[in-house]
């Protein structure tokens, strides 16, 4: 509004945040105000000064709550005048900034580009209502001929109330078992839970990661407490360690709660760990390191369909792939299948059944307490030990193949034929000892030492 003294600028204010709210007490977070100079005209228009008077107390047509503000402006110097100057300034409570533009021009020249005057760090107050900033410009249109007095103009803006929420509105937000025990510090995976908390109605959205999964929406009891706020909950179901989040907006703001729930046995879709790592459950172990890779569980099965592979030892009760199996060392105390892959380790010793469906292949010696079976070949650069049987489309091994502690007869084989009654060894007699011309002699040797013709070849 103006009177018969109008300004030959135009103003306009606008406020952060928008719409302006009363402030609730003197937590509640600083505004900021900026005021927008502009010349709307034809005519050029010069400017030696702007005050600008803020009304601050505790009525409703106070904008602020005290004195307060920083102001700043591109091009100008903004000063705080009290009432002691001789500006010309309105009567009451008001914080008043006077706005000039730098080295002392009374002719600064304002353009339709405008200038944005920043108030920043307002205290508002605390009742709800319109606000009149008053403006006393120095202007002309002519700098040889200054008008005697300022021309002013008022600024409304408005507080509006804030809503109407109880203090600390939503409260006792925790998680519980589904069977509405408080839960302790860790549950098991797949574990029904439920989240709990007190509020207003208001929308409600829990937040959390893939380990946690929802099964009821959040909803709340029909009957509310006497402060206007209801008991809700929200069922879901958790996998892993989860934080979930409860978000509401209250005033225009968003708010935030957490709570977490520990799960002591968690399911990983994936895993990727860099470094050493040592998992470890009663006597079984996994140990992966820089220098040392190995798999030792004495008392469970290691059990992969795809292929197991380590560059030192797996051991376990059991073990089963599907894939190929490759270790330096491979130690089964039940069993040990492969089903589609290559069994190929430097040392390999089962207890029990070694099953390889395709090649079974050791750069060392190769020990089984029970069978061998490999539908292909099975070799051994060292010994082959076993106290059941070998069976394979070929059977190889650099050194003997023992059962028990016998060694095993292979094609190819030369060996010395010793009777045990007569403890000496049978050789083939010399062409004139013929039995017929088809047929001839086989003696055995009474000195009992091994002839050279005493060697016989198996095929």
């Amino acid at each position: 509004m103006t009177d018969g003294n109008p300004p030959l600028l135009d103003y306009a204010i606008i406020s952060d945040p928008f719409p302006l709210r009363a402030a609730a007490d003197e937590t509640t977070p600083l505004s900021t105000l900026q005021i927008v100079v502009s010349n709307g005209g034809t005519d050029t228009v010069y400017c030696s000064s702007i005050i600008i008077s803020i009304p601050y107390g505790d009525l409703g047509q106070s904008l602020l709550s005290a004195k307060s503000g920083d102001a700043s402006a591109d091009g100008w110097t903004i000063q705080a005048v009290d009432k002691n100057s001789d500006a010309a300034l309105p009567e009451g409570d008001y914080a008043c900034f006077k706005a000039t533009k730098p080295g002392g021009h009374d002719d600064g020249e304002v353009t339709s580009t405008g200038t944005a005057f920043i108030f920043r760090n307002c205290k508002i107050s605390t009742k709800p209502g319109t606000a009149r900033i008053v403006i006393r410009e120095k202007t002309t249109t002519d700098v040889k001929h200054w008008p005697p007095n300022p021309r002013f103009a008022t600024l409304p803006l408005t507080k509006y109330p804030r809503p109407d929420v109880p203090p600390e509105p939503v409260q006792d937000f925790h998680a519980v078992a589904a069977d509405q025990q408080q839960l302790g510090q860790e549950v098991g995976a797949g574990q029904k839970i439920v989240l709990k908390w007190r509020g207003p109605k208001l929308e409600y959205k829990i937040i959390c990661g893939p380990g946690a999964k929802e099964t009821v929406k959040p909803d709340h009891e029909t009957k509310g407490m006497n402060d206007g706020r209801f008991d809700f909950t929200w069922k879901g179901e958790v996998y892993r360690d989860t934080t979930f989040q409860l978000q509401y907006v209250i005033a225009e703001t968003t708010h935030t709660q957490t709570t977490t729930v520990n799960v002591r046995d968690p399911r990983l879709t994936g895993l990727t760990v860099q470094g050493g790592t040592l998992i470890e459950a009663g006597k079984a172990k996994i140990e992966i390191r820089a220098d040392k890779q190995e798999i030792n569980l004495p008392q469970g099965e290691i059990t992969s369909h795809g292929r197991i592979q380590s560059e030192g030892e797996i051991s376990g009760a059991s073990l089963k792939a599907s894939g190929a199996l490759e270790a330096k060392t491979v130690t089964a105390n039940d069993t040990l299948t492969v089903k589609t892959g290559v069994a190929q380790v430097q040392a390999l010793t089962v207890k029990g059944e070694l099953v390889a469906e395709k090649s079974l292949t050791v750069d060392g010696i190769l020990t089984a307490k029970s069978d061998i079976v490999a539908e292909k070949g099975v070799k051994a650069t060292g010994d082959i030990t076993t106290q059941g049987k070998v069976c394979g489309v070929t059977v190889t091994a650099s050194n003997e193949i023992k059962r028990g502690d016998n060694p095993v007869l292979v094609k190819g084989d030369l060996i010395y034929l010793f009777n045990t009654t007569e403890k000496a060894y049978l050789y083939a007699a010399n062409d004139h000892f013929d039995y017929d011309s088809d047929r001839g002699r086989v003696f055995y040797w009474k000195p009992g030492a091994r002839v050279d013709n005493g060697k016989w070849r198996v095929d």
